[in-house]
């Protein structure tokens, strides 16, 4: 039998159920994330205006276009959104296993063409943590201009298929 347990948050009490179900756990544990506001996703967007910075935001995830789809070509990046998500397995024979992978969703916004690109990818993450490192930890609100930056998919030795960011300069 499951273990309950009460706890109570800002004059509100939530029933907490312990179960041996993995599932129930992440679902415990995302219902946590939205009470400690720790929901684990970092966006570069910023401003005073709380709505004129939600609505960028959302429509910059939302209307994104897929990485694959322009490969080569040059952004100019001044935003980005890090979600993790989680990808279905699969096996060398592209079946899917049943497991759940964790990954990232990264948008990337180009403001200036008014577009934004969305890839899978924690390549795509290390990528853009190297370029705000390389710029001295400065964010896009930071940056004097959009940073021109291409995307290639690239394969490591083992066959491993990964994007690439390139600062276009």
């Amino acid at each position: 039998m499951a273990e309950k347990a009460t706890e109570s948050t800002v004059g509100t009490d939530v029933e907490l159920i312990d179960t041996d179900n993995s599932s129930a756990s992440n679902v415990k544990a995302e219902i946590a994330s939205f009470i400690s506001g720790d929901t684990g996703i970092m966006t570069t967007f910023s401003g005073d205006d709380f709505f004129q910075v939600a609505k960028a935001q959302l429509a910059a995830t939302s209307g994104s276009v897929p990485l694959d789809d322009h490969l080569g070509k040059t952004i100019l990046l001044d935003n980005f959104v890090i979600q993790p998500v989680e990808i279905p397995a699969t096996d060398a024979k592209g079946n899917f296993t049943g497991e759940l992978n964790q990954s990232a969703r990264v948008t990337l916004v180009d403001s200036t063409n008014k577009v934004s690109y969305h890839g899978t990818s924690m390549a795509l993450v290390n990528s853009l943590k190297q370029i705000v490192a390389a710029l001295g930890n400065r964010l896009p609100a930071d940056w004097a201009e959009p940073l021109p930056i291409q995307i290639t998919r690239e394969s490591a030795r083992s066959g491993f298929k990964f994007f690439k960011i390139t600062v276009v300069l």
